[in-house]
């Protein structure tokens, strides 16, 4: 009796088959790159707060636990004044401050089925020494293939990451802590970097809630204090975040201030 091969593809272990799902998306990108080569993001959106978090990044060599920044609470000032022989008295400080914040890692990840591979004419084989070798067509399909998966996985793990930076922290037990409870909307009872905002009123954020928007110039007016005191502590402001109900409520109660002001630009 003559010897008969199975083909390499009936020796995969276990082999699952190819899910409706799978096959749908798998024709839509081969489809796509055959005849387009570029995919149209229809929900990309602008990521401004991570956006700058990223242009000041720095780089970090590790921790066991937290990042450790030192701010300054005091001056520990004894000025005075003196004249002739008028004693002098010297005094010790204590200035500085320890905010603690513990340090996380961000992971994504994907993996390709061996059948959804074979679907996209993507046989598998191992070669001589390990190696895995593809042929021509094998090779443009598989890479068409991880272009999207990788391009997504980038994209989709901004996002993400995006959206966490706007959250207070307690999505997970392992998320940072957020813009939401960076900035306390409540900030004389917060606890934030391991510092009591209770005890601690130079480390509270300035807070204005429930603005009665519908009088003509309260929006505005907490808007000016707010500045003002942003610039009384840390130097003038270089990056205002706002969403859009505020911007909206905001340019509205301006409407006719503007117009009253003889503007004719």
């Amino acid at each position: 009796m003559g010897e008969h091969r199975l083909p390499a593809m009936l020796h995969a272990p276990h082999p699952m088959p190819i899910t409706h799902d799978d096959l749908r998306e798998l024709t839509k990108v081969l489809l796509d790159d055959y005849l387009l080569n570029i995919r149209i993001d229809q929900i990309g959106v602008e990521r401004p707060l991570l956006k700058r978090c990223l242009a000041k990044r720095k780089l970090f060599f590790g921790a066991r636990q937290h990042i450790v920044e030192n701010v300054r609470k005091d001056y520990g000032s004894h000025f005075m004044w003196a004249y002739g022989e008028t004693p002098v008295e010297f005094n010790k400080r204590n200035m500085t401050e320890q905010v603690q914040f513990p340090w996380r890692r961000a992971v994504d990840g994907l993996y390709l089925a061996y059948d959804r591979l074979f679907g996209a004419g993507i046989d598998v084989r191992k070669g001589a020494r390990g190696e895995y070798r593809l042929a021509q067509n094998e090779r443009m399909q598989l890479l068409n293939l991880l272009d999207e998966q990788m391009e997504s996985l980038k994209l989709g793990f901004l996002d993400r990451l995006d959206t966490e930076l706007h959250r207070d922290g307690t999505a997970s037990l392992d998320a940072i802590t957020g813009l939401d409870a960076l900035v306390s909307t409540n900030p004389s009872t917060s606890m934030v970097g391991g510092i009591n905002q209770e005890k601690m009123p130079w480390w509270r954020n300035a807070a204005y809630i429930a603005i009665k928007t519908g009088h003509a110039g309260n929006l505005t007016l907490q808007m000016e204090q707010a500045w003002r005191r942003c610039i009384r502590n840390g130097g003038v402001p270089d990056f205002i975040l706002a969403g859009s109900a505020f911007l909206d409520t905001y340019s509205s109660r301006n409407t006719s201030r503007a117009k009253c002001t003889g503007c004719t630009a």
